[in-house]
């Protein structure tokens, strides 16, 4: 799927980073506290970003958590 601005807004979009070089670069998944329903299993999971924001999150001239 190629995320556009018509994108279902039911997609799950997961928060991440990713530092790309030669030698194949780095990417990682940011987590959170596990929420009560899936603290049984790990105690951290996977952040999941709010539709709303995904160009915000992609954009990197934006550097504040706010």
């Amino acid at each position: 799927m190629t995320l556009t601005d018509d994108a279902p807004q039911d997609a799950l979009s997961l928060a991440g980073d990713c530092e790309p070089s030669a030698e194949g670069g780095c990417c990682a998944i940011i987590t959170e506290p596990a929420s009560e329903y899936l603290a049984h299993i790990h105690a951290r999971q996977p952040l999941a970003l709010n539709a709303r924001c995904r160009w915000d999150w992609l954009d990197p001239a934006i550097t504040d958590g706010e």
